[in-house]
């Protein structure tokens, strides 16, 4: 009968912990998962399985390493784990989703068993603190998000190891096994693995009797600890040597008193999502700077402090009494120092909520125990109180899934509830180019910050707006052409570099920085770029030397190999274009170059075309093959001297005018669309394609 009940028991907690985040179920790609999954080469297959153990997780492309901000991860099992769903779901993300909520319902099974344990069989204060545990809100992140997965596998893991140590420690068969099997797996998971001495000394603290923590107790804990400890300073020496946990762009090391408020800062954060899970985002606590002094939030430092200290002594006063407790706080502590801040790693946010994924536990065992010596006083109304709270947690968890649906949503919640993030205002950008909705996005891309500029977020910076308004000035406007142009290779060169244009202004001094890492990392960008301005305004030679030192820096960054792949293209270097292409397959996104090879190869067909014919036809196709390398300008040219004829042919003129259009040539366009079209219907047409070339103000 008890081994029934433990069994519903289970169910019900791996259940409730699963439903809540179902709501994530139908969700796309959303945030990392684009680069880590999604566009990642290296997970859609297992071809590249030996990969996955001898570079950091988020090495995945040339382009997120030498332009994005990453911390050195290793996690091979996530890895892995990410090409096994690609390979059963078809690359669909559904499945993706669904495995995090298979994963979460195992973790959950396994934390209702640990708390079980430890509370010493009590198997209804075990489910109900249980249930507190796994339908806490801040669980969404790890759970509604696909790449927050890492945090489920690493608490599975970990669980495992803890039940493999408490079945060894008991004597039964199996335990060596599953502790062996769960410590592996962790450390392929996640950095937090180093954690799993505090589960050893839990498990040998269970396997006393669960005794006051007096010396002699606390002595032998340490060396239940020892082998697992050993292990861990092992796994911390190894990456120390091979792959150090740090930030890749990100100043490492902070003043003693910065790093002390921002420590406090971090579990004041931890104690109020743990307690008020509310205003939950994906960018807790971002760090920013005034003139060089780091900002603090200081009534978080303050609850840090005294939550830190009440904890502790709270810990301290029930060690003898009510060991339990004390126990748990310690797991708390414990399990949230790695990700604390205590070693700092330079993180745009203090904490992210998926880092109590683990750390909670340590609470709801404090939660368990309250709850049974609230029983043993007031019976089972108890239960009625903690129904109500796993309600209200339920509701909040279900709410949270849900803004992981719609990525747009998802994004226009972070901007209004960070206006300074760079990372919404980024995504709300990105979101705006896909759209061809350039103005929105410069008015975006300057929009003042109140705080320090790295110089890295200050490059990218330059980069888009410089990008943005080679998108919006048309190709016949040579002299704006050849300002963006200016502006790029001031940059490069160290110059004082200033864009006036079109209401947008923006200037940039790298003159008196002294080390130029940094714009030596962004070069390729702003070559590329040029490549392009240039090719557009037909110096094909001056175009592909550009592309070639761009591709020469950056060999395999997608954006960089598909533009340069178009300006060899405009040079009529179709097989040197299609070789560039060819070259990148396997090492980075297939798509941008599945697309650009497409419109390579009808350009290529028509300058064929083109060669074979005469006359007009000839002229057609050479105009159409520049047409489909977007060089609309060099289009209009081949077809301008010829606009009287064309004009008389209405079959031809609207493609004409549209073309005239593209390229610049506003009046050009109105002046042939005059000769069989009204005002309106012509007003009609301009609006029309403005729109389609993201022109629209």
């Amino acid at each position: 009968m008890e081994r029934r009940r433990t069994i519903i028991y289970a169910t019900f907690v791996a259940l409730i912990g699963a439903l809540v985040f179902a709501p994530a179920v139908t969700g796309g790609w959303l945030y990392d998962d684009h680069t880590l999954i999604q566009a990642n080469p290296y997970v859609h297959s297992f071809h590249d399985w030996p990969r996955w153990f001898v570079t950091d997780f988020w090495n995945v492309d040339e382009e997120v390493v030498r332009f994005g901000s990453r911390i050195l991860y290793w996690r091979p099992a996530v890895t892995a784990g990410y090409a096994l769903d690609w390979q059963l779901g078809g690359g669909s993300p559904v499945l993706f989703h669904i495995t995090n909520l298979v994963l979460q319902a195992a973790t959950s099974a396994l934390a209702f068993f640990a708390l079980r344990r430890w509370l010493g069989g009590a198997a209804l204060p075990a489910l109900a603190t249980a249930a507190l545990f796994v339908v806490h809100p801040t669980k969404a992140e790890s759970v509604a998000w696909i790449a927050g997965r890492t945090d489920i596998v690493c608490m599975l893991a970990v669980l495992v190891a803890a039940a493999g140590m408490a079945r060894r420690r008991a004597g039964h068969h199996g335990g060596i096994a599953l502790e062996v099997a769960g410590t592996v797996l962790a450390y392929l998971s996640k950095e937090q693995a180093i954690v799993l001495p505090c589960f050893a000394a839990m498990e040998t603290w269970v396997a006393l009797g669960r005794p006051p923590l007096d010396r002699p107790t606390l002595v032998r804990l340490v060396r239940g600890a020892l082998p697992q400890a050993g292990l861990a300073i092992a796994y911390l020496a190894l990456r120390m040597l091979l792959m150090p946990i740090r930030g890749t762009d990100i100043v490492q090391h902070v003043p003693p008193l910065d790093h002390a408020l921002a420590v406090a800062e971090t579990f004041g954060r931890y104690i109020v999502l743990g307690f008020a899970p509310h205003d939950l985002s994906i960018q807790q606590g971002l760090v920013h700077a005034i003139h060089h002094d780091q900002l603090h939030a200081l009534g978080y430092v303050v609850i840090g402090v005294v939550s830190t200290v009440a904890l502790v002594a709270l810990a301290i006063a029930t060690r003898k009494t009510r060991p339990v407790i004390a126990i748990g706080v310690a797991l708390y502590f414990a399990t949230a120092l790695p990700t604390s801040n205590i070693a700092w790693t330079g993180m745009r946010t203090l904490i992210s909520e998926r880092f109590l994924y683990l750390p909670l536990i340590g609470l709801a065992l404090v939660a368990g125990e309250l709850i049974r010596l609230a029983e043993a006083r007031w019976g089972r109304k108890i239960y009625a109180v903690v129904a109500a709270a796993v309600l209200a947690l339920s509701i909040g968890a279900v709410r949270r899934a849900a803004d992981y649906r719609d990525e747009d949503a998802f994004w226009d919640r972070e901007l209004a509830l960070h206006p300074d993030s760079a990372q919404a205002r980024s995504a709300a950008v990105a979101r705006d180019l896909e759209a061809k909705r350039y103005y929105a996005a410069l008015r975006i891309l300057q929009t003042p910050s109140p705080y320090d500029p790295m110089l890295k977020e200050e490059l990218v910076l330059a980069f888009q707006v410089a990008a943005v308004m080679a998108q919006i000035v048309p190709d016949r406007a040579t002299a704006e052409l050849e300002a963006i142009d200016k502006f790029c290779a001031d940059l490069i060169a160290k110059q004082p570099a200033r864009l006036e244009l079109r209401g947008v202004t923006f200037a940039l001094d790298l003159s008196q920085v002294p080390n130029d890492t940094q714009l030596v990392e962004a070069r390729p960008r702003f070559l590329s770029l040029r490549a392009d301005l240039q090719s557009r305004l037909g110096l094909d030679q001056q175009a592909t030397e550009l592309a070639a030192k761009a591709i020469e820096d950056c060999p395999r960054c997608a954006s960089l190999v598909a533009l340069d792949a178009l300006v060899l293209a405009r040079a009529t270097r179709y097989d040197d274009a299609l070789a560039l292409l060819a070259a990148a397959y396997g090492h980075m996104p297939a798509e941008p170059l599945d697309a650009t090879r497409a419109h390579i190869e009808d350009a290529r067909a028509l300058f064929e075309q083109g060669q074979r014919a005469q006359g007009p036809a000839a002229l057609q196709a050479h105009a159409s093959e520049f047409a489909k390398l977007e060089a609309w300008g060099r289009a209009f040219t081949v077809l301008a001297p010829y606009e009287a004829e064309i004009t008389r042919a209405p079959r031809f003129a609207v493609g004409f005018a549209e073309l005239a259009f593209r390229a610049g040539e506003e009046a050009t366009a109105r002046r042939v669309l005059a000769a069989a079209k009204s005002p309106a219907e012509i007003d009609a047409l301009i609006a029309e394609w403005t729109a389609k070339m993201g022109w629209t103000t």
